[in-house]
């Protein structure tokens, strides 16, 4: 009898713990399931996150690309006037052409200004930091020459004749440009920005070159 009613005990007992098993078997299985779909849930999201920040960045990095290319080519044409006005050579350095270069410098230089502020927000910091340098030092020579420019306008004004009867000679008329010509440059700030944008082209043929490897 004690055999029996032990047997029923531990059959009871095996089967009660079977369920309890089974139970906890099917609670971890759920619980896994719902830890599974909040992980998926969070990755999706991530993810989503992600592709909108890369999209971001992606469509950023193209303005600020277009922005840089648009700059350097104005940059590259300032530079150009720049050379044309102070460093022709002699013999080409005329009353003519002074003028004409004088107005070409402003102009480009007023194009280059105006475009660095308006992409200003997409140019990397040690960019922003160059061109200030280089817009100061270069609104120093930007003074002198519209005081030039003006300078011979009123010369203009006063004369009815030819540059040339003006000047008297040809190398006089060459004589006195050049010998401004070399005034102007002997100057701090222009020895100053001639150096920075040779160093802000350096940065932007940097810059694109890396874009590259």
């Amino acid at each position: 009898m004690i055999e029996k009613i032990l047997s029923k005990h531990f059959e009871e007992y095996k089967e009660y713990h079977l369920w309890i098993i089974a139970v906890t078997i099917i609670l971890i299985g759920i619980g896994v399931s719902i830890q599974t779909i909040i992980v998926k849930n969070r990755i999706a999201k991530f993810n989503a996150a992600l592709s909108k920040a890369e999209l971001k960045f992606s469509r950023y990095h193209e303005l600020q690309v277009e922005a840089l290319k648009s700059i350097y080519n104005k940059l590259v044409d300032f530079h150009f006037s720049n050379a044309r006005l102070f460093n022709s050579k002699y013999e080409s350095n005329g009353h003519t052409q002074y003028i004409k270069r004088i107005e070409e410098w402003l102009e480009t230089y007023y194009q280059l200004v105006y475009l660095v502020n308006k992409e200003r927000i997409l140019l990397p910091e040690n960019l922003k930091s160059l061109f200030e340098r280089t817009i100061n030092d270069f609104g120093v020579v930007r003074a002198i020459l519209i005081d030039e420019k003006e300078s011979i306008y009123d010369l203009l004004e006063s004369y009815t004749s030819e540059w040339e009867e003006i000047y008297g000679e040809r190398e006089v008329e060459l004589s006195l440009i050049n010998r401004k010509i070399n005034s102007f440059k002997s100057q701090q700030d222009f020895i100053n920005s001639e150096s920075n944008i040779k160093e802000l082209r350096k940065e932007f043929e940097s810059y694109f070159a890396k874009m590259n490897e």
